[in-house]
């Protein structure tokens, strides 16, 4: 029986050592941002991923309070998710602007599980860099205001030739919003033609550009001659995903 108990227990710590060493390889190969910290308001332990975003050795990042590398313009709301955590409340999706070594924005993504343990509260984080994210979604709005102030009537279709977006110019022409328009069945109904209208998505749909002036009506049934141009929108494979 002691044998067998020994064996046991000896399996039993070579099973936990592999175990906590599959750990810290996950730890070490992470591209997520993993850190521990503690009520103290420093870091304890971090991935090196941690240091790659951010361009702080790790040394510098344990040897400050993390609130030091918040912007300052987040740092009230950091804080209050601090004391959320405090309290016993995990929380998840909170996004937060760090200021790198030299001076970039990162934006981080957090998702954080509080434990209390012997020596206090420990905060177990993972964060996933999204700047690239908030980068594009900037130029996204930046365009969208752009658009919105066109005196140029734009619609964009998925690929399905559902309408997925009118700027303003587009509803005070037309007369229809967005709902209204998807509602009667797309920008199809504005056509005054079929074969224009079949003309003009058969050029789109095989990655063509149509420009030409064309008949089209609106809510109330009145003919409009218009310029038009249209074009396919592309992902990165260059596949056609809207019109």
């Amino acid at each position: 029986m002691t044998a067998n108990a020994n064996q046991v227990s000896q399996e039993g710590s070579r099973d936990r050592a592999e175990f906590q060493a599959d750990l810290e390889r996950l730890f070490e190969l992470s591209l997520d941002l993993l850190c521990v910290a503690g009520s103290d308001g420093y870091l304890k332990r971090l991935s090196p991923s941690f240091a790659a975003v951010t361009g702080y050795a790790e040394a510098e990042l344990l040897a400050k309070p993390y609130a030091e590398f918040i912007h300052p313009d987040d740092l009230a709301v950091s804080q209050q998710a601090i004391a959320r955590l405090q309290a016993g409340e995990a929380i998840a999706n909170f996004t937060n602007r760090w200021v790198g070594k030299s001076g970039a924005i990162v934006w981080l993504e957090w998702t954080v599980t509080p434990d209390t343990t012997e020596t206090g509260l420990r905060l177990y984080c993972a964060a996933r860099d999204i700047t690239e994210r908030k980068r594009t979604e900037t130029q996204w709005l930046r365009v969208q205001a752009a658009v919105e102030s066109l005196s140029d009537a734009v619609g964009i279709a998925d690929a399905t030739g559902t309408p997925v977006y009118l700027n303003p110019a587009f509803e005070a022409t037309f007369g229809y919003t967005l709902e209204e328009l998807i509602a009667v069945g797309g920008p199809v109904v504005i056509y005054d033609r079929p074969d224009d209208r079949d003309a003009v998505f058969a050029r789109i749909l095989q990655g063509e550009s149509w420009v030409g002036e064309v008949p089209m009506r609106d809510r109330r049934g009145t003919r409009l001659q218009i310029a038009l141009r249209a074009d396919a929108i592309r992902d990165e494979t260059g596949a056609i995903v809207g019109l």
